[in-house]
């Protein structure tokens, strides 16, 4: 389950991409749940952009989301040739990274949906 964004290009001109692989498109709530309950599907949602965090393998927006079971909810938006998408979760949690905290507030339009395992439902 995810907060989907509404407009990834949109984001990447605001937080161009600092490597070739773009993501940029979900922030997620829980990874493989049992089931779907509590998740509304369709439901707008704003996540507030907090920081950017970055080093040579990946890319990531942190963001405020109460909806997330991450300890650090963020948006990957690109990661390095031979880095996993999922390199995001460790990056976050470690202590040799780079962060930029944001002197403005941003927000990103996101949408509440799922995956299931080949297409984006959110509506």
């Amino acid at each position: 389950t995810a907060l989907f964004v509404n407009d990834t290009e949109a984001v990447f001109s605001v937080f161009p991409p600092v490597h070739k692989n773009k993501v940029g498109h979900h922030c997620t709530i829980a990874f493989k749940p049992e089931n779907l309950e509590g998740v509304e599907v369709g439901r707008k949602h704003k996540l507030k952009v907090l920081a950017r965090v970055f080093d040579d393998k990946g890319d990531a927006l942190l963001v405020e989301c109460h909806r997330s079971t991450k300890k650090f909810p963020h948006i990957t938006l690109s990661h390095a040739d031979g880095a996993d998408r999922n390199y995001s979760n460790e990056m976050v949690e470690s202590a040799a990274r780079k962060i930029e905290y944001l002197k403005e507030e941003v927000f990103i339009d996101v949408t509440e949906g799922y995956h299931d395992g080949k297409v984006v439902i959110k509506a």
